[in-house]
C-alpha cells in the first residue's frame, strides 16, 4: 500500500526484515513519551515479527526519499465480547523535525487500512508526555469518544 501526498511523502508497510531499520524512531518514540521499563531493541524486533507473521500487527512507516521519517504500528483482531474485528494502536511517532503534517499521513493510512480490513472499532491512544490535548482535538474532531482513562504502576 503506498499513498503520494503533496508534500512527497510515501506511506508503505514496514516489511519483517525491515523492522531493524525503525528501531531508531521506537526508541525515540520510548524515550519522548517517558514510557516505563526499558527499550529493548532486540524484544521490539521479535515481538513485532511475530505479530505480522500472524497478521495480527502491521506497521506502516512514512518515507520521504528513502529516509523513514515516521511510524505507527498496530493490532487487529476479534474483540471477546462480540467478536468484531477492532484494531489498537500501539504505537505512533514522527521525528520532531518532520511534524509538518506527515503524522496525520499515517493516521489517515492507518484508518483506511483498517477500513479495507474490515474493522469495526479502531482504539486510538495519546500519551500524557506527548502532545495529549492537540491529540485529544484531533480525536474528538474525528469522531473518536473517550473510552477509558489508563493508568500504570510499574513493579519492582
Amino acid at each position: 500500500m503506498t499513498q503520494e501526498s503533496q508534500t512527497s511523502v510515501e506511506i508503505k508497510f514496514v516489511e519483517v526484515n525491515k523492522l531493524d531499520s525503525i528501531t531508531p524512531l521506537a526508541k525515540q518514540f520510548w524515550q519522548e513519551g517517558k514510557l516505563m521499563g526499558n527499550y529493548d531493541e532486540a524484544s521490539f524486533v521479535s515481538n513485532w515479527s511475530n505479530l505480522i507473521n500472524q497478521n495480527i500487527g502491521r506497521i506502516i512507516g512514512a518515507y520521504r526519499g528513502n529516509k523513514l521519517i515516521g511510524i505507527l504500528g498496530f493490532v487487529a483482531s476479534k474483540d471477546p465480547n462480540d467478536n468484531a474485528l477492532v484494531s489498537q494502536e500501539m504505537f505512533w511517532f514522527v521525528d520532531p523535525q518532520y511534524r509538518k503534517g506527515e503524522g496525520l499521513l499515517l493516521f489517515n493510512a492507518y484508518e483506511k487500512i483498517a477500513t479495507d480490513i474490515g474493522v469495526k472499532r479502531i482504539g486510538m491512544v495519546h500519551l500524557s508526555e506527548i502532545h495529549s490535548d492537540k491529540l485529544a482535538k484531533l480525536y474528538t474532531k474525528r469522531g473518536y469518544k473517550i473510552t477509558e482513562t489508563h493508568y500504570m504502576k510499574e513493579i519492582k
